[in-house]
């Protein structure tokens, strides 16, 4: 009873089966706290039957924007909360979903800077920007330039930087222990970075 067949069609009755992409259509709220889902049936190829293939690109570009938009307001939470390890693997996850999103790009920038690796941080702008001109034509907005021609000239450091990229991730210290007790602090911090 899922199911309305036709002579030439199958489909599923809507309402019947609930995807995780509805929980992210909830709001804000729920873009935080619902699983992340997927990109629809990734990595499933069905070039001998292409109409069904176009198909699949279609529901993958109408349901892409959902995604992106719950990747969005997880990487801001993360940037609130000075979460540099969490904001780059969400930034990862964004790039692997479109490798030219400048908010892929940018979170993972500002990660690497917040864990003490500008260098790392700047080579792999460089790398986004030569994808970004190649690829499309196009070049980072003013405002994302602004940042990093600050992270070019600003000499910014942390008091270990070395041995804290060593740790592995899970036991690397967190950048919000510094402001525990201190939320004033940590939100004029927050501030500056914006």
């Amino acid at each position: 009873d899922a199911f309305e067949s036709g002579r030439d069609t199958v489909r599923l009755i809507p309402g019947r089966v609930v995807t995780d992409l509805l929980a992210l259509e909830g709001g804000a709220d729920t873009a935080l706290t619902a699983p992340l889902p997927r990109p629809f049936l990734e990595d499933f190829e069905a070039g001998e039957v292409p109409e069904f293939q176009m198909w699949c690109d279609a529901r993958r570009a109408e349901n892409m924007p959902i995604i992106e938009a719950a990747l969005i307001a997880r990487i801001a939470d993360c940037r609130r909360r000075g979460d540099a390890h969490n904001m780059e693997q969400l930034a990862l996850r964004l790039q692997k979903l479109d490798s030219l999103n400048e908010a892929g790009a940018r979170a993972h920038l500002e990660a690497r800077t917040m864990m003490g690796d500008r260098i790392g941080a700047l080579r792999l702008y460089d790398r986004w920007r030569t994808s970004l001109a190649e690829e499309l034509g196009a070049t980072p907005t003013r405002q994302f330039e602004r940042l990093v021609a600050r992270l070019r000239h600003d000499a910014i450091t942390t008091e270990e930087p070395t041995s804290f990229r060593e740790q592995d991730p899970e036991s690397a210290p967190s950048l919000t222990d510094a402001f525990v007790g201190r939320a004033e602090e940590f939100k004029a911090c927050h501030a500056c970075w914006e």
